[in-house]
């Protein structure tokens, strides 16, 4: 008798996927507002006890700007890694993405509005007042707060380039072997503290150049235009003669930026650790409390959202590993109206396996596109005989002599004897006058370098001197992410819903042994076995010749995703052998298959 035949109406993976992220999205609230707090007591005044160590109103503004980061974050949030060809694209795309001015537009605005709350704190307590009385003179603008200000749109800027370039939006899954949260993020402390100093500096020395030469004349004629409608300030726009440029405010701008900056850095940090932790609560899976648990883990498995069918992927790789009933319970439940639980979930993982064979075999191939299609129409249609003309088609038209019948000429006879230069139609006397004008200036290196050879490999020294430059960054087509766009067939690659699938059918498999009382997963285990070695060897003979692009100047041939891939289908397919191996006569599994599955799970010889 089934043990879940459905009763009940299938209840959507995402009722207990959202509840779960909200619960991680009030813990990483919960991480920026201790952050704050304890920065509100650092920039504090001792003079009060009480306020001292009870900053509300200052931890609250605090909170504000980089709690505005957070809700940009889960705004953007996105699974997968990023495989564009190279920076240059990267920009190009993100220049005119309507995502891309967001997130500026949110660091400048809170990083501004950080700047004018400290300095309603603290200006008069540093000297950083906007307008300045002197005795019997009339008030005056202070640029000082101007150029303090102005910093922090500097550093904002600084943060939103650096959050756009290293897709800080991405939240990269685990598999089923994650790292411990607290310790991770214990471990990262120092790091995010070097990480605030370093960008707080470097966007200090882009403030002095930006102020310099284009930010000054601006910001002083747009303060003096926002505070005459309050003050008594000159009509005249004219700058101060002296720059604002004092060691001690260059110091109070890096110890305020710091403090920002180590704000947003932790909190995009824990943001990013805390959303991508395991689909687990109280230690057992998050649809555990459905009425129809596998009907929901199935919903989710089967959701058109990419990042909704990772998340049930890798709740479905903890339940195939740890937890015995959950299991038993995808094994019994056959009187599904879509099929057996166990049938469904080994097509959805072999379908994500499979699906990596198919990208590699449509390398190469011209994909059917509209024009093809309107081609095969047009040649499906009857054909009409055309009368033939009137006029005399014998007759024909005067040639053009202009420049471009001229041109399209002698193309034409270059084309038909590529074997001839201008060289060939010079004289034997003047071909031999430049051969000994050649040797008598140039010198045999001299001639060896101006031959096709050797022009050859001077561009390629230059090229590859460039691409060892920081600038050549810039243009450099790394080799895996390029093979990582082939493989996997997509601009985003998360390479945990393919490990996970791997897992999923491997660890299922091996425990049917001993739960599977109906014996159905036992007719697909030749399957899986044949399919992972048929991807493995694929895998690896798709990667070993794979081309270089001459932009790449890294020497080395190496793709995270796809070692990461073919790692998870060598353990598995050792599993699998190791369990079924005197099973093969029973499962239909010839000695071909059992060799072939063998020689794959051998480390490649390097």
């Amino acid at each position: 008798m089934s043990t879940s035949k459905i009763v009940a109406r299938r209840v959507p993976y995402k009722d207990f996927l959202q509840p779960a992220l909200q619960r991680r999205f009030v813990l990483a609230s919960a991480l920026i507002l201790v952050i704050s707090y304890f920065e509100a007591v650092l920039v504090g005044s001792w003079h009060s006890w009480l306020w001292a160590w009870f900053p509300i109103i200052r931890t609250f503004f605090f909170f504000i700007c980089a709690f505005s980061i957070i809700l940009l974050r889960v705004a953007h949030y996105h699974v997968g890694i990023r495989t564009a060809s190279s920076p240059i694209q990267v920009a190009q795309n993100a220049l005119f993405a309507a995502k891309s001015w967001e997130i500026l537009a949110t660091y400048v605005v809170f990083g501004w509005f950080f700047s004018q709350f400290y300095l309603l704190y603290a200006a008069d307590r540093l000297g950083l007042q906007w307008i300045l009385h002197q005795a019997g003179d009339r008030a005056r603008l202070n640029e000082k707060p101007i150029f303090f200000s102005t910093y922090f749109v500097t550093l904002a800027v600084v943060h939103a380039v650096h959050h756009i370039a290293a897709d800080v939006d991405q939240l990269p899954l685990g598999t089923i072997t994650p790292a411990n949260l607290v310790s991770r993020i214990n471990s990262k402390l120092p790091n995010i503290a070097t990480k605030a100093a370093v960008a707080t500096v470097a966007a200090l020395m882009l403030h002095l150049l930006c102020y310099s030469l284009f930010m000054r004349s601006s910001a002083w004629g747009w303060a003096l235009w926002s505070l005459r409608p309050f003050f008594n300030l000159p009509k005249s726009n004219m700058l101060p003669s002296i720059y604002p440029y004092h060691l001690w405010l260059f110091s109070r701008m890096v110890y305020v930026g710091w403090l920002l900056s180590f704000l947003w850095i932790a909190g995009n940090f824990g943001f990013s650790v805390l959303m991508k932790a395991e689909p687990l609560k109280h230690g057992k899976p998050i649809t555990s409390e459905s009425k129809d648990p596998n009907g929901s883990l199935l919903n989710g498995l089967k959701s058109k959202k990419f990042s909704v069918k990772c998340f049930a992927m890798w709740e479905l790789a903890f339940v195939a590993r740890d937890f015995e009933d959950r299991r038993k319970t995808i094994f019994d439940d056959i009187d599904r109206l879509d099929g057996p639980m166990w049938s469904q979930v080994y097509q959805v993982c072999l379908g994500v396996v499979t699906g990596v064979q198919q990208n590699m075999n449509n390398v190469g191939k011209q994909p059917e596109g509209p024009k093809v299609e309107e081609a095969k129409k047009e040649e499906a249609r009857p054909k009409v005989a055309v009368p033939p003309s009137a006029r005399n088609v014998c007759i024909q038209r005067p040639e053009r002599d202009d420049i471009v019948t001229h041109v399209q000429k002698e193309l034409k006879s270059i084309s038909q004897s590529p074997g001839k230069t201008p060289l060939h139609e010079l004289s034997p006397i003047a071909r031999k006058a430049i051969t000994d004008a050649k040797n008598k200036y140039l010198t045999m290196e001299q001639q060896e370098a101006m031959t096709r050879d050797g022009i050859n490999s001077a561009v390629k020294t230059r090229v590859t001197q460039l691409l060892n430059h920081p600038i050549g960054v810039l243009i450099r087509r790394d080799f895996g992410q390029r093979l990582a766009a082939v493989v996997f067939d997509s601009e985003e690659v998360e390479i945990s819903l393919y490990v996970n699938a791997v897992n999923v059918l491997t660890k299922l498999s091996v425990n049917s042994l001993a739960e599977d009382q109906y014996g159905h997963v036992q007719r697909d285990v030749a399957s899986i076995i044949r399919t992972f070695t048929t991807t493995l060897n694929k895998l690896e003979a798709f990667a070993t010749a794979f081309p270089t692009h001459w932009l790449d100047g890294n020497a080395e041939r190496e793709c995270r995703q796809v070692n990461e891939l073919v790692g998870a289908l060598r353990l598995g397919l050792r599993e699998l052998l190791d369990a079924f191996g005197e099973f093969a006569e029973d499962l239909r599994l010839s000695r071909a298959d059992m060799r072939q599955a063998m020689d794959a799970t051998l480390e490649p010889q390097k």
